[in-house]
């Protein structure tokens, strides 16, 4: 998905790094997150604004630092958008031929990479890239070529071209500013940042607060809630050491706040005082993937209880929402507060308990 900052006009972009001047921004974004974009987004790069939303990409206008951006969380492929075509130019041959007859400051957007020397162009559908060489004939590398010095590599390169056609007709021609690949790779079975954040950002997480993440896996959730919440105390947990070594092995590629490690078993938190936590906030370990079973969900809840303070809340991401719902029916001491779907590339329900 995308979500961008932009100007709602067909004309050349005026490229700028300067506080106060708008920028035009796509990004990719996860389905689902629409209103949590809408709602987060704006405190978070402040002053953005004009967002519009299709299906998974939305578009946005921002006036400060493109660092800010490219630190938001629910983005993930982000692009400055150098050109938006008519919806009369859906084809990749029209959206040629149409870019080179206008004239796009295509020399300011390459700035923004230091000591860039090479350059792609590449053709974006929604079901992946293509190639339209063909009906292009190389003359997109010699217009670029032409404007901004760089040398066409297609294997390989220092700044990437978009030409971005949808079904929806909101079509691009962008430069990309980060790579999915910038990240580290995702383990089977870890959570995405994006959704981590999302977790983080309805959790109402408090100055001071003391969480816990029993099920921390590879450590996307605390390392998350960490790396954006200060003055809180963060527990990171799981009772597999190899998921313990693997968390401590992030802590030592990570810069800035980290969770406090420790090997937790979430059934039995013995390590872990009466009435010491605020808020537990994690993933609930798979039936499916991970063999997770009706009496796991009872045994942590009743050590969720004990450790929980009174009137503190459990936060949990689960993908059956079954084992939970009959758990908690055993439970006089727990109050379901608030339950919501997220849909990212899989579907979850986020579920709020409140100890009475």
């Amino acid at each position: 998905m995308f979500t961008l900052h932009l100007r709602l006009f067909y004309v050349k972009l005026i490229f700028t790094d300067n506080k106060g001047d708008y920028m035009k921004y796509i990004a990719k974004i996860s389905l689902g997150f629409k209103d949590l974009i809408s709602e987060s987004a704006p405190k978070f790069l402040k002053g953005a604004g004009c967002f519009n939303f299709y299906r998974d990409l939305a578009e946005f206008e921002y006036g400060k630092e493109i660092a800010d951006v490219l630190k938001y969380p629910l983005f993930s492929t982000i692009f400055i958008v150098l050109y938006k075509f008519s919806q009369e130019e859906t084809s990749f041959r029209k959206m040629s031929e149409k870019l080179l007859s206008e004239s796009i400051d295509i020399k300011r957007a390459v700035s923004f990479f230091k000591n860039a020397l090479t350059f792609r162009v590449r053709y974006y559908t929604e079901k992946g890239l293509v190639s339209v060489d063909d009906y292009t004939k190389g003359n997109d590398e010699k217009y670029i070529h032409k404007h901004t010095g760089l040398k066409s590599n297609k294997l390989d390169s220092d700044v990437e071209f978009y030409y971005i056609s949808r079904h929806d007709k909101q079509n691009y021609f962008a430069v990309r500013l980060s790579k999915a690949a910038d990240s580290e790779k995702q383990k089977a079975g870890e959570i995405k940042l994006d959704v981590a954040y999302a977790v983080a950002y309805k959790s109402d997480i408090q100055k001071n607060d003391v969480i816990l993440d029993p099920f921390s896996r590879y450590g996307v959730l605390p390392f998350c809630i960490s790396k954006f919440y200060k003055d809180v105390k963060v527990y990171a947990g799981d009772y597999e050491s190899n998921m313990v070594s693997a968390m401590k092995e992030r802590g030592k590629r990570t810069m800035g706040r980290q969770p406090l490690i420790t090997k937790i078993n979430p059934s039995d938190m013995v390590n872990i005082e009466n009435e010491t936590i605020n808020k537990i906030i994690t993933e609930m370990p798979s039936a499916k993937y991970e063999n997770a079973t009706a009496k796991l969900y009872l045994d942590f809840l009743k050590e969720a209880l004990r450790v929980i303070k009174p009137n503190g809340s459990i936060y949990l991401l689960v993908q059956e929402p079954e084992l939970l719902n009959d758990a908690i029916k055993q439970f006089e001491s727990i109050v379901l507060k608030n339950q919501t779907v997220f849909k990212a590339s899989k579907t979850y329900n986020f579920y709020q308990l409140k100890k009475k």
